[in-house]
């Protein structure tokens, strides 16, 4: 609706939301000024090149790049977000391999992220594009990844 032009004519001037959140008393309405609860879903793919698990040196590793990527998602709030931002990068799934003993081709991460103080208009990863490259130079050799909102 949006897309077809439902908030053009008329535009409004104010924006108002609900959402149902269960640490918050039965009955009870908070409201706040401005942006609160942005939130973005996005999926990572990760391609490296599987192989057996006793031959690692002939692969490309997918499974080792996930973790690299999950736990230096976990510092982008931290260092990066000035400490009264509402921010949040959460990895809620991870998807690779059906064997014990075999280095799967590739890791599907999937996740959540919002950032309520960004620029109107741009997804809440918008930002994590320096991230990606800094971790693709870190690791050799590396793998290929598909980023999608």
């Amino acid at each position: 609706m949006i897309r077809d032009g439902a908030l053009e004519n008329p535009r409004p001037d104010v924006f108002l939301a609900a959402h149902l959140w269960n640490d918050r008393p039965v009955g009870s309405v908070d409201v706040t000024p401005g942006p609160v609860m942005a939130a973005e879903k996005w999926t990572c793919v990760i391609r490296g090149q599987g192989g057996h698990g006793a031959l690692p040196h002939q692969t490309v590793d997918p499974i080792v790049t996930a973790v690299y990527a999950i736990v230096a998602l976990q510092t982008i709030v931290s260092r990066n977000i000035r400490p009264l931002e509402t921010a949040v990068v959460t990895v809620g799934a991870i998807h690779g391999g059906d064997a014990f003993n075999v280095i799967p081709a590739q890791v599907e991460l999937a996740g959540t992220s919002g950032l309520t103080s960004r620029v109107p208009g741009t997804p809440p990863s918008a930002g994590c594009g320096p991230f990606w490259k800094g971790l693709r130079r870190s690791l050799a050799p590396a793998p290929n990844w598909t980023l999608s909102p």
